[in-house]
């Protein structure tokens, strides 16, 4: 599995045939008056590539880095076209490991030198 930094191109293919139009369907973070509530921290989304295909097979979303014990918030995304493949599992596995060993985790989302 590939990442790459999300781009609305990206962004509109993985979630173009999304069968809700529902914001309480789409997320777990909790919805105040048709709205998701703010994230703590940045909050980075990459694009998320399988090695067959040349578009984006879903997206992966991280924030809330929390240094003191080594956790944070995700959620990931597979594009409707891809679905049933296995591709959640593979980018769930992929991100955590991403997540893990290229952020610096004294409370930011900056990269690792």
């Amino acid at each position: 599995m590939l990442f790459r930094e999300m781009t609305p191109k990206y962004r509109l293919v993985t979630t173009q045939e999304l069968e809700t139009d529902r914001l309480e369907e789409q997320t777990c973070r909790p919805v105040v008056e048709g709205q998701r509530e703010a994230s703590t921290h940045e909050v980075v989304t990459l694009a998320c590539f399988a090695d067959q295909f040349d578009q984006p097979v879903g997206q992966f979303t991280y924030s809330d880095l929390n240094s003191w014990n080594r956790s944070a918030e995700f959620r990931y995304l597979v594009s409707p076209l891809f679905r049933k493949g296995g591709f959640g599992t593979k980018m769930v596995l992929a991100g955590i490991s991403h997540m893990f060993s290229t952020l610096n985790w004294l409370g930011s989302a900056e990269l690792l030198p």
